[in-house]
């Protein structure tokens, strides 16, 4: 005999398949506590995305709450996920234990949401890291990301190449914003643009000599207790951001790659040169060191 439990769980399979997309609704709010979910959304919601995502669909949808980490694994790409927006109530938190999101596959894209690991945890892990030294993805899109602290980097990129990051929000991170860094091989073809990155170690670090044809531009970077950008790629093209920067603390640029081109920055809170390069080849052209002006 079928019981109450079998019939339900098929009703649920049934209507989750008519579906264009997977929901994730663990009825919980922004703070974790519980806030109650509809019938319907009982019936065919995952309770987290790492169900979802195991389960092979290709666009998830996350409703408000707070939810745990997850992994997009390297056979788990093309796969769209997506919150309620960067500033609503959906939040990913990695806690104290793990990356809150770690995308491992190419085609991916992960965007109107928000994303937090334990700032002072202790144990360096990151809001959102791509690859790591055995998974170099590709084709990735993080978009629309608020990210209000984080025990290490905001967004950590160990691994990969043609990456956009793009309207995301990074506060109070222990290190850098935006860090870039591979660790066997190169990063290439990556692009930071339109982002905001403040009260951070540095804004955007680039360490990556192997790395090459970057792209950082019109972000807004401020309060950086070091290097706003810091980079060591070669063929970085850094145009139009704003930055605002601390007297006591770096410069707005250190260079040590080759052959960039940092053009029409406007920048602020800096009393000596603005840059300071050790590379060869860089072009500087239309900067605005506002404060030695």
């Amino acid at each position: 005999m079928v019981g109450i439990g079998q019939i339900t769980t098929r009703v649920a399979e049934l209507i989750r398949s008519a579906l264009p997309f997977a929901i994730v609704d663990n009825g919980t709010n922004f703070d974790g506590t519980p806030r109650g979910r509809s019938t319907f959304s009982r019936l065919v919601a995952y309770n987290n995305v790492q169900e979802a995502i195991n389960a092979g669909w290709k666009q998830i949808k996350i409703a408000k709450g707070r939810y745990a980490g997850f992994v997009i694994g390297s056979t788990q790409g093309d796969i769209l996920i997506e919150g309620q927006g960067k500033y609503a109530e959906t939040i990913i938190d990695g806690g104290i234990t793990k990356n809150a999101i770690q995308i491992n596959a190419a085609g991916v894209t992960v965007r109107d949401l928000q994303a937090v690991t334990t700032q002072d945890g202790g144990g360096a892990y990151f809001p959102i890291q791509v690859g790591d030294p055995s998974n170099n993805p590709y084709n990735v899109v993080i978009d629309s990301i608020r990210i209000p602290y984080s025990d290490g980097h905001g967004i950590y990129i160990n691994h990969g190449s043609v990456i956009r990051i793009s309207n995301c929000h990074i506060s109070n991170c222990d290190t850098y914003g935006i860090y870039i860094h591979a660790s066997s091989g190169s990063s290439n073809q990556n692009e930071v643009i339109g982002c905001v990155i403040d009260g951070t170690l540095g804004a955007y670090c680039y360490n990556d000599a192997n790395g090459s044809h970057n792209l950082v531009r019109d972000n807004y970077f401020s309060g950086a207790a070091g290097y706003t950008v810091n980079t060591d790629t070669t063929k970085l093209i850094c145009d139009g951001n704003r930055m605002v920067g601390d007297a006591t603390y770096g410069r707005a640029l250190r260079v040590a790659g080759s052959s960039g081109f940092y053009s029409n920055n406007y920048i602020t809170g800096w009393t000596i040169a603005y840059y300071y390069d050790t590379g060869s080849g860089n072009t500087y052209t239309n900067n605005k060191n506002a404060a030695a002006n």
